[in-house]
């Protein structure tokens, strides 16, 4: 999706001076303004505790699962357990905001008792939206396909699809650390990252910090909800989330939250998969 200004053309005239054979004539555009907030990879860490949970309303025999984040790879992205893409620069219009295209390309949570895992469908793809605001909020709605599979064995017992939606929650365009937390992951263009469960080099939309004069965008919190299920993350650090110093950020007042939740009610489709024989 393409939310750049109309490209404008100005035609000058420059008429020579006197002696010149011929009359100069050039046309020069009007450069299209630049991108506000680049386009880019969100690395997110799902805490234990129980804030994150999916209700499955007895379907394979399955109520209320809470859930927490087991790190995709911890030897490239830390302890990230949630990637999601988003899709386009933003440019902010009149009203100082921007809607982009967004992707959850990779996920992997631990239900707390050990005995399910949630990735990333392989079959169907997770998209939405994201609206940035200039005032440091953001709103996005995602409709999620996950894969839920037994820890120990792995083999599938459902697939379902939820929409996710969160707003009113608020980023910052650099990585500096809230009171109370240890900064963010980095991911520069060139870094050794993981993209769609590979290993890959950054570029502009695996990285998440970017040297190009726009600004980037860093997840301070925010609690995605489905009426019957909701995902809370905010941004992974390198260390270890048991340490004092990956902790959850604790926003300074001038930065706290302000979430509205929207239920959109219980689960979209539930999706059988046949069980994987031995």
């Amino acid at each position: 999706m393409n939310f750049l200004n109309p490209t404008k053309f100005v035609t000058r005239s420059l008429i020579g001076t006197v002696g010149l054979s011929a009359i100069a004539f050039c046309g020069v555009a009007e450069s299209v303004k630049a991108a506000d907030v680049n386009m880019g990879t969100d690395y997110l860490y799902t805490p234990g505790g129980g804030t994150t949970f999916l209700d499955f309303e007895g379907m394979e025999g399955l109520g209320l699962v809470r859930f927490q984040g087991m790190p995709i790879d911890d030897t490239k992205i830390g302890f990230t357990d949630t990637i999601v893409q988003r899709q386009a620069d933003c440019t902010f219009d009149n009203n100082g905001s921007c809607t982009i295209p967004i992707e959850m390309t990779d996920l992997k949570l631990m239900s707390l008792d050990g005995t399910l895992l949630a990735t990333q469908s392989l079959i169907n793809t997770s998209t939405g939206d994201m609206t940035i605001n200039k005032n440091g909020t953001f709103s996005s709605i995602l409709t999620a396909n996950v894969a839920i599979a037994d820890a120990m064995t792995g083999n599938p017992i459902i697939e379902i699809e939820k929409v996710f939606e969160v707003k009113n929650a608020r980023w910052s365009p650099n990585p500096t650390p809230v009171q109370g937390s240890a900064p963010p992951l980095i991911i520069n263009v060139g870094d050794e990252t993981i993209s769609r469960g590979e290993m890959v080099i950054a570029d502009d939309q695996t990285a998440n910090k970017h040297d190009n004069g726009m600004d980037d965008f860093f997840v301070l919190t925010a609690l995605h909800d489905s009426g019957n299920g909701t995902h809370d993350v905010f941004r992974a650090c390198d260390t270890d989330p048991n340490d004092l110093p990956c902790k959850r950020p604790v926003p300074e007042p001038s930065t706290t939250l302000g979430l509205l939740f929207l239920g959109l009610g219980s689960v979209v489709g539930m999706k059988r998969r046949d069980k994987a024989k031995k």
